[in-house]
């Protein structure tokens, strides 16, 4: 089937995706789709952060030690917040915001589970990477005080 959505769309939203594209395609289908002032925006989130250090260090551990190379090749825009992903449109001024992801170690476990080197490192090695700092992760959250443990990630959206 194929869609005529010449110059039909006022708006495209890509949530924590847009890195899974092949840009050099999707970029002038993007261009051709939108109307006129038509809007392209893309948002991801960066990876959670506590403000605790003993915390953040484990998580740390885990997304360059442990998944390093299990991340995809496109990962470095996701890193970085999508500032250095080619972005071929007029911008406009889009303000940060801080998504909450964890109220308990449980939470931030499941969070990070979805995530696609955590799968690509279990097809790898028939192991869950969670359960390499599963115990550190423990004894790091029970030392984190009250709301300070609480894990969020800053959104970034380019429109």
């Amino acid at each position: 089937m194929t869609l005529d959505l010449d110059g039909a769309v006022d708006l495209i939203a890509c949530a924590c995706s847009l890195h899974w594209f092949d840009l050099g395609e999707f970029y002038p289908l993007a261009r051709r789709a939108l109307k006129p002032g038509g809007v392209l925006a893309a948002w991801t989130y960066d990876w959670p952060r506590t403000g605790r250090a003993p915390l953040d260090a484990v998580l740390e551990t885990l997304k360059s030690g442990i998944l390093g190379r299990y991340w995809g090749q496109n990962a470095h825009y996701y890193f970085s917040g999508y500032r250095t992903l080619p972005f071929p449109f007029a911008e406009r001024e889009a303000p940060l915001f801080t998504t909450k992801i964890a109220e308990s170690k449980d939470d931030l476990r499941r969070f990070l589970s979805t995530w696609s080197a955590v799968r690509r490192y279990e097809e790898d090695t028939g192991r869950n990477p969670l359960d390499l700092v599963d115990k550190a992760l423990e004894d790091a959250w029970r030392a984190a005080p009250g709301a300070r443990r609480r894990g969020a990630a800053v959104s970034a959206l380019r429109i």
